[in-house]
């Protein structure tokens, strides 16, 4: 018989409605109840693709008697991290204070006010590893709050006014002048601090991409840049990125990115390509090209939803169990590709993964033929699961590596695959001309990251098509973000006011994506040439630069917001196509592009003032960089001259 959750569109909550556990989703329904009833909520938080929320619910959710004790003592409640973002942020935030180090499954004991008492994440149903067993924790929980209601009252309230306290980063003094302008040097050594540099990345196992890292490493230059260099060529060749099919898995168990967590998330598809197109750009090595063209071309192939948008994530897990569609054993390797594919791929008759099958790596770079036989072999076997949410912000990102990787590589179709990927995100999931829904047929409101992802994203999308439509958006955007987010200096999760909350998060952090509030930062930076205002960023940025200068460790994109110091290039009339092509194999990290366009409605935007469109048809450009601007230069050796060789 079907719970709660039944009518439910996220594939998660639907992947539990069939439980004998009464689950409810969150909402007036169900903290009504608890409020009613005076019992505890029961919270689990997970998403479609988490294998350990896979594991948890088939041992313990799925178990008649376990479900009985739940629904005798509690109300149980069942989120999608990936709808509600901010519910996961606030619950994690308490999981991380006591120490337990938080992840999913996310398992919190609330009271009906919605205080958390009592934290964990993945609970077995017996005793196992030293963790207690699910029947355990709900007996004792249940105890406590029948026999010890005062103490359990008193560590939720503790708890509360301590999520506040968490949000401290130690801002508020403004960054000196030094810091300003050694940030991202500063910052870039203390994170190779914890660089391996064997096998590329930072610390030991698990491993996983950390792109803002990455990021910074490349603006730093020198050692740092040569170690984000490495770490690229280290996953790429390593078992994280799909050999066969392009993209890269979650993470990596081991230090050396051979065997991953197979899971693929749209974010991590979408913020690696960006990396490795500007690796390409400092080398022009082929590897980097083809790494963001196969990884841009798996998200066409794999998450691409029919009327222009991208899917959440494909599962770690498929008919016979985790990574069964992924590894090969020496046995199926030869019968589909021969000898000259277990040694391309160091297939061996061990293997490196369980049942003696391989996950593979590039030992040796192999045909792209060789690859489409053993892509199609591979496409006979049981596909991982698809969820098939559409979030604003993951689509965002995605329409970032699409447009950049069109400019740069000259690849019209992800251009336009981008160009349909906006044009669906503005037929379905805008609010107004300045606000945004979440997920794709859900009535929940953007959060920050929606605005901030999308804003920026919308800025690479106009530079890579020139069509202002897309300009206009992210300006209306950041208004929108900007009047709905931000507060005394300090950007927040959701909106004011929201009664479901019991404290207003900040996002401030990076955590597999970037923070919101950086995010946003760097897209009114990045706007700033445009609307002629940084007020909102350079106070944040004042607030918050000397303290994650000192510990960069999840405030990388910060620090990269930070380095932006645009450099504008302002085209007029029909630029030659040779012009953009040099243009986007540069390295420009801070590059403005832009094109003169004599039908934008007033005001004319700061970057083109004083800037004529255009004489007799004949292209030019002009180059600014701190607040100075070149002549008009009406040839490329003139152009190059002015970005410096």
């Amino acid at each position: 018989m079907a719970n709660h959750l039944a009518a439910e569109r996220s594939p998660y909550l639907l992947q539990h409605a069939g439980n004998p556990v009464d689950w409810y989703p969150w909402g007036p329904e169900a903290l009504g109840r608890a409020r009613a009833e005076d019992r505890p909520v029961l919270l689990s938080i997970g998403y479609a693709a988490c294998h350990w929320c896979h594991v948890m619910a088939h041992e313990c959710f799925e178990d008649p008697a376990i479900a009985a004790q739940m629904n005798a003592g509690f109300v149980n409640v069942k989120v999608d991290r990936e709808e509600r973002p901010d519910l996961d942020a606030i619950y994690q935030t308490v999981c991380q204070m006591t120490g337990r180090g938080g992840g999913w499954p996310l398992t919190i004991f609330l009271t009906p006010e919605l205080r958390p008492f009592f934290v964990g994440t993945y609970f077995p149903p017996e005793p196992r590893h030293g963790l207690p067993a699910l029947p355990q924790v709900l007996a004792a929980v249940r105890q406590a709050w029948e026999d010890r209601r005062a103490e359990v009252e008193r560590v939720a309230a503790q708890w509360t006014e301590a999520l506040a306290q968490a949000e401290d980063l130690g801002g508020g003094a403004s960054a000196p002048p030094s810091i300003i302008a050694n940030s991202t040097a500063e910052a870039a050594k203390r994170l190779l601090a914890n660089a391996d540099p064997a096998h590329g990345g930072f610390g030991r196992a698990p491993k996983f991409p950390n792109p803002e890292g990455l990021e910074l490493l490349l603006r730093a230059g020198g050692e740092p840049r040569a170690h984000a260099l490495l770490t690229l060529v280290r996953m790429a060749e390593g078992g994280i990125y799909d050999q066969l099919g392009g993209g890269f898995h979650r993470y990596s168990v081991d230090e050396a990115w051979r065997v991953p967590h197979f899971e693929k998330m749209l974010y991590d598809n979408a913020l690696l390509p960006p990396l490795y197109l500007a690796a390409y750009q400092l080398t022009q090595e082929g590897l980097f090209a083809r790494v963001a063209r196969e990884t841009c071309a798996f998200l066409l192939r794999e998450l691409a939803a029919p009327d222009g948008g991208f899917y959440g994530t494909l599962d770690a897990d498929s008919e016979g169990g985790e990574g069964s569609f992924y590894v090969w054993t020496a046995e199926e390797m030869r019968a589909a590709g021969g000898e000259e594919a277990l040694r391309r791929f160091g297939v061996t008759p061990e293997g490196n993964f369980e049942g003696g099958a391989t996950v593979l790596r590039a030992v040796e770079e192999a045909p792209d033929e060789l690859k489409r036989r053993l892509l199609a072999v591979r496409g006979l076997r049981s596909r991982p699961a698809r969820d098939e949410k559409i979030l604003t912000g993951w689509n965002g990102l995605a329409i970032g590596a699409l447009a950049q990787a069109g400019r740069i590589l000259g690849e019209d179709a992800f251009t336009e695959a981008a160009t349909r990927a906006a044009a669906f995100l503005r037929a379905g999931l805008a609010a107004g001309e300045d606000g945004l829904l979440h997920v794709h047929g859900r009535p929940i409101a953007g959060f920050l990251q929606d605005y901030a992802y999308l804003t920026g994203v919308l800025i690479d999308l106009y530079e890579a098509t020139f069509d202002g439509t897309w300009m206009r958006w992210a300006m209306a955007l950041a208004r929108g973000a900007v009047a709905r987010f931000e507060s005394d200096g300090a950007f927040y999760q959701t909106e004011a006011g929201l009664s479901d909350l019991i404290h207003r998060p900040r996002d401030l952090l990076d955590a597999g994506t970037p923070s919101g509030e950086s995010a946003m930062v760097r897209a009114l930076l990045r706007l700033a040439p445009w609307t002629g205002d940084d007020a909102t960023a350079g106070k944040i940025l004042d607030a918050r630069l000397a303290a994650a200068a000192a510990q960069p460790w999840g405030q990388a994109s910060l620090l990269c917001a930070a380095d932006f110091a645009p450099l504008e290039v302002a085209l007029a009339g029909q630029p030659p196509a040779e012009w953009l092509r040099r243009l986007a194999a540069r390295y420009l990290p801070n590059l403005v592009l832009s094109r003169i366009d004599p039908a934008w409605p007033e005001p004319v935007p700061p970057l083109w003032e004083g800037k004529a469109p255009s004489v007799g048809g004949r292209p030019r450009a002009w180059v600014c960089r701190d607040f100075t601007c070149s002549l008009p230069l009406t040839s490329w050796d003139e152009v190059a001259a002015a970005l410096g060789g």
